[in-house]
């Protein structure tokens, strides 16, 4: 009975790993996917606008000092940025990294309409995520952490629809209504 047992643990065991090997595949395939999807949207002048007209945003409603409490903070707008197929909505991500005292990082989805001839932001959804207390501080997830976790969200949600890399236009509609 042992034996039977055991064998029956190790084929568990093998067949988990495998599984998992499988996933980590996918999602290898997907980050690539996405950073590519990436590297064709940098060229596009829509991109830079939009990136451009953000960052402007940020500054003249100073987010960072009304949304965290102080302008101080590390902060950076994610690379990945979506657009509907007729470029008229936005989705961007501001990632903040907070002070060694602070709990939580944060990354904030916001939303950007392209009318009369400019892009109108606002705020949508924030993630937090906790650090880890280490000597009496907290440690900082970092930039890079924190938008491979913005990345791998998108692949679970189903942005990408297959191993040829083709966007799920729906998954991104859905965001503007």
């Amino acid at each position: 009975m042992k034996i039977i047992t055991s064998i029956g643990l190790i084929l568990l065991l093998v067949f988990n790993c495998c599984t998992s090997c499988n996933n980590r595949i996918k999602i290898a395939d997907a980050i690539v996917c996405i950073e590519n999807f990436i590297d064709k949207m940098v060229q596009q002048p829509e991109y830079t606008h939009v990136r451009n007209d953000f960052i402007n945003y940020l500054n003249e409603n100073q987010i960072i000092k009304n949304e965290y409490g102080t302008d101080t903070l590390e902060y950076i707008v994610d690379s990945l940025i979506l657009f509907d197929k007729p470029k008229k909505f936005a989705c961007l991500f501001l990632i903040v990294l907070s002070p060694s005292h602070s709990k939580s990082d944060y990354v904030t989805k916001y939303n950007g309409r392209y009318e009369n001839d400019s892009w109108r932001f606002s705020k949508g959804m924030t993630f937090i995520y906790k650090k880890e207390l280490i000597q009496k501080k907290y440690k900082s997830h970092g930039f890079d952490f924190l938008s491979m976790e913005t990345r791998l969200e998108f692949f679970e949600d189903g942005f990408i629809v297959n191993k040829n890399c083709e966007v799920n236009w729906e998954y991104i509609n859905k965001w503007k209504e």
